[in-house]
């Protein structure tokens, strides 16, 4: 998101001071660095997933269930 701050400050969240949100900001980098996969690509539970599911990454069968597509919603009410 464009907003200042992201996610973290974006839509969908309560307006805050700029103070709050940089409390939260590094409250949320902090809990992060913490973790021990910080790469979706190397954490293995992903990669069970894909092993049980959908076999590669950037298949056929993980394309089609977890890619989006933008819809103009103008064109849809024509």
């Amino acid at each position: 998101m464009a907003c200042p701050g992201g996610c973290i400050g974006g839509g969908g969240n309560p307006p805050k001071t700029w103070a709050k949100m940089q409390e939260r900001k590094k409250a949320i980098y902090e809990a992060a660095a913490a973790l021990p996969e910080q790469q979706s690509h190397n954490n293995p539970a992903i990669a069970k997933v894909y092993e049980t599911y959908f076999g590669e990454p950037c298949g056929e069968l993980s394309h089609k269930l977890l890619h989006t597509h933008y819809y103009n919603r103008q064109d849809l009410l024509r």
